[in-house]
């Protein structure tokens, strides 16, 4: 697996649609991309390239206290990998001095990707969508 750091003045437009797509499929909170390169420009986000041969995406961590939360992950054939790029985001968050990973997850499948780990859950989180409109 290649990993390149990328200088949010240096994100391709590839890789600005790929993190507004990753965003508009996160349904549990509002991420916006442009929020996200300002993060990233004020050093509290960090952009990161990664790829192999049928794999290719971005990655969005932001380290944080002791925790590198894991912010967004986008791209294609990244589930194939996951456990590779996960070896890598904890020796990244090492790396960093820092003694967790933090990822929230709605996808079901990424669940159970996660469950094979040693990551244990400390919550689940849910929504209930309401209605607009008053009822008569």
């Amino acid at each position: 697996m290649n990993v390149e750091f990328v200088h949010p003045t240096q994100l391709s437009v590839q890789d600005i649609m790929d993190i507004a797509k990753g965003c508009l499929r996160i349904k549990f909170q509002v991420l916006d991309p442009q929020n996200m390169v300002r993060m990233a420009l004020s050093e509290n986000l960090m952009f990161y390239r990664v790829q192999g041969q049928d794999f290719s995406g971005i990655v969005a961590v932001a380290p944080k206290d002791d925790t590198l939360w894991l912010e967004l992950v986008v791209g294609k054939g990244l589930l194939k990998h996951f456990d590779e790029i996960h070896d890598w985001l904890i020796g990244l968050a090492k790396s960093h001095g820092l003694h967790s990973l933090t990822a929230i997850v709605a996808s079901p499948v990424i669940y159970r990707l996660w469950q094979r780990r040693r990551a244990k859950e400390v919550a689940r989180y849910f929504v209930e969508e309401i209605p607009n409109g008053r009822e008569t």
